[in-house]
């Protein structure tokens, strides 16, 4: 808007002059706004790094949501890998006898912090759950003492939601995104864009009232299409929040603010589909797009979703917008530079060894400390 029409554009401008001067009147020194919009994949990339920060959350409200056992599995294989266990499993090739040896590597407590630490979950807190979890006190954590002490403590919960997030699925009015994120914090983010929104329909026109089934098969073989030439990818596993239209469609179907399986969310909003009033184009066109995307893109029995748009944690609310990632992501920087800075002073101060002092002809010498 602001770059298309000139005459809004002066209107805000003059608007943001008049808050610095009422600002700087108030603040008693100068106050400057300057506008900035993200490009679309900052954007994504910023709002990913926000859902990140909420589900790793101890306290945030994700509903009765119960952890899958395959997400129990991979959250203790990765904290079981720093002390070098086998390699993973990906295909049916490998053999019994390395599947079996994986399953049994224990996790080493006092090595997990390097594993935490890399995933932003806070090792200390963290670390103390896991040393209680350890029954025996071998340190060494077996996955059935792991499993028992996630069903009880919440930031193990937290810690293990953080371990399978996998990353975010969005869809609006013009174009659908799935976004894959990097295992580590900080990690590379994967980006995949599909050129079709849930007004694609409407704006062609494909509909008519009440929405015929042979049209609804050519807004399904759309959306294929779309996602063939997009080359969306297939299969994909881990722990994903759905947002924007993706939450609407699943607070429609009734799998929203919880974690559910795909053959859930699926079945759920083919339900859904069958009971919609016919004359409604954007539902019908919204819940077709979704569950066309999720059938296609996600594994049947190792995927998940958690659809949300209001968090709330730490006694505050939150959306999971771009300027939470873009907040989040400063602050931890910032955190980051403070901590080595004070680390740096502290070094020096100790590493002193000498102290300075003149002798009877005015000329320093050295004595340890």
């Amino acid at each position: 808007m602001l770059l298309a029409d000139k005459d809004k554009r002066d209107q805000i401008l003059k608007f943001v002059c008049k808050a610095e001067d009422e600002i700087s009147k108030l603040l008693g020194r100068r106050t400057i706004f300057r506008l900035f919009v993200p490009s679309g994949e900052l954007e994504a990339q910023f709002e990913l790094r926000a859902v990140e920060w909420l589900i790793g959350q101890p306290d945030v409200d994700v509903g009765e949501s119960c952890l899958q056992e395959w997400m129990l599995d991979d959250a203790f294989t990765q904290l079981s890998a720093v002390k070098g266990s086998p390699e993973p499993v990906g295909n049916e090739k490998v053999s019994q006898k390395k599947k079996a040896a994986r399953k049994s590597v224990d996790v080493d407590v006092a090595c997990a912090r390097a594993r935490l630490k890399a995933l932003g979950i806070p090792e200390d807190q963290a670390l103390e759950c896991l040393r209680k979890a350890d029954a025996d006190m071998s340190g060494a954590l077996k996955r059935d003492e792991f499993a028992a002490a996630v069903g009880k403590d919440t930031l193990l919960q937290a810690m293990v939601r953080r371990c399978t997030f996998s990353g975010t699925i969005s869809a609006g009015g013009g174009s659908s995104q799935l976004s894959l994120a990097g295992l580590e914090r900080g990690g590379a983010t994967q980006l995949y864009s599909l050129p079709v929104g849930n007004r694609f329909p409407i704006i062609n026109r494909m509909f008519s009232k009440p929405v015929e089934i042979d049209e609804r098969s050519l807004w399904v073989e759309r959306i294929r299409d779309g996602l063939r030439s997009s080359s969306f990818p297939q299969g994909v596993t881990g722990l994903f929040v759905g947002i924007s239209a993706m939450y609407y469609a699943a607070k429609a179907a009734g799998v929203a603010n919880r974690i559910v399986a795909k053959q859930e969310v699926v079945l759920k909003l083919s339900d859904t589909l069958s009971k919609v009033d016919v004359n409604d184009h954007r539902t019908v066109a919204n819940l077709t797009l979704v569950k066309e995307i999720i059938s296609w893109t996600f594994d049947e029995n190792k995927s998940c979703f958690l659809f949300k748009r209001n968090w709330r944690a730490g006694g505050t609310e939150h959306v999971a917008g771009w300027t939470l990632g873009w907040y989040v992501t400063q602050y931890e920087a910032d955190a980051e530079v403070r901590n080595h800075c004070a680390c740096e002073v502290q070094r020096q101060v100790r590493g002193k060894q000498v102290i300075l002092k003149k002798d009877k002809t005015g000329q320093p010498v050295r004595r340890k400390k």
